[in-house]
């Protein structure tokens, strides 16, 4: 669960540090952003195009937008505040500075909206959309739990809270990067859909891509691979795509 939502020192400081980073050919870096939780809509907006004006003066490349995390106090169901807040964005940012912007969702996105997000994320000019990150739907994913576990699953829902990642979001994001796949495509050659929940070995990489994904993300699995495979987790997640079908290009 990421109940401790989204701990940073600012974007003041988190800008400073990336300006530090060395660059390297080939190797864009990201930022991932969300209204600050606790703020008026007004406020919370300004300090956000702010803060992605401070992150492309320090280099970076593209952003995330993330409108899909259960701790930072927005509206995710309704829709109409959803479009005046991205259309803002675009206004704002997104066109003045050509900087590639995704839309990150929840993987417990309904089929309905996004048929009405895609279209309307095409028009304000925005890059692509995240499919999907954290679930709030507790029980409906307590049976991919292991049942040595589901007691404590149940105590640290209800007593924190938080989104769930990891290997029970997998199938239901499949199944939405193939549908935002299918709704993009009449659409715009250029929008790209990118994929995250449950990633964790080279099959489910080729599952993503499959699906229609352009890019695939990982947390939950990264953590889990490292712990076993150390620095050679990269190296290990190609060997496994190379026995599940051709390698990739890149």
């Amino acid at each position: 669960s990421n109940w401790l939502g989204l701990p940073n020192p600012g974007h003041r400081a988190v800008a400073a540090r990336i300006a530090q980073l060395p660059r390297y050919e080939g190797f864009p870096i990201g930022a991932s952003v969300a209204l600050d939780p606790g703020d008026d809509s007004a406020a919370a907006l300004e300090r956000l195009v702010e803060g992605m004006s401070r992150y492309a003066d320090a280099g970076v490349d593209f952003f995330e937008l993330n409108e899909s995390c259960p701790n930072t106090g927005e509206d995710q169901r309704g829709f109409d505040t959803l479009g005046v807040r991205l259309e803002a964005i675009a206004q704002q940012f997104v066109r003045p500075s050509g900087k590639p912007t995704l839309v990150k969702v929840s993987v417990d996105v309904e089929q309905g909206a996004l048929e009405r997000l895609i279209p309307l994320l095409v028009e304000l000019g925005y890059a692509g959309i995240t499919i999907g990150n954290t679930s709030i739907r507790y029980e409906e994913h307590r049976a991919a739990i292991a049942p040595v576990e589901r007691r404590a699953y149940t105590y640290f829902t209800r007593t924190f809270g938080g989104g769930i990642s990891g290997e029970p979001l997998r199938a239901s994001m499949l199944r939405l990067v193939e549908s935002a796949r299918t709704i993009a495509a009449g659409l715009s050659s250029q929008f790209h859909v990118i994929a995250v929940g449950g990633i964790a070995r080279g099959e489910h990489l080729r599952q993503v891509l499959t699906a229609g994904a352009a890019l695939a993300q990982w947390y939950t699995g990264y953590f889990e691979r490292f712990a076993r495979d150390g620095h050679r987790l990269y190296a290990r997640v190609f060997s496994e795509w190379l026995h599940t079908g051709t390698a990739p290009n890149s």
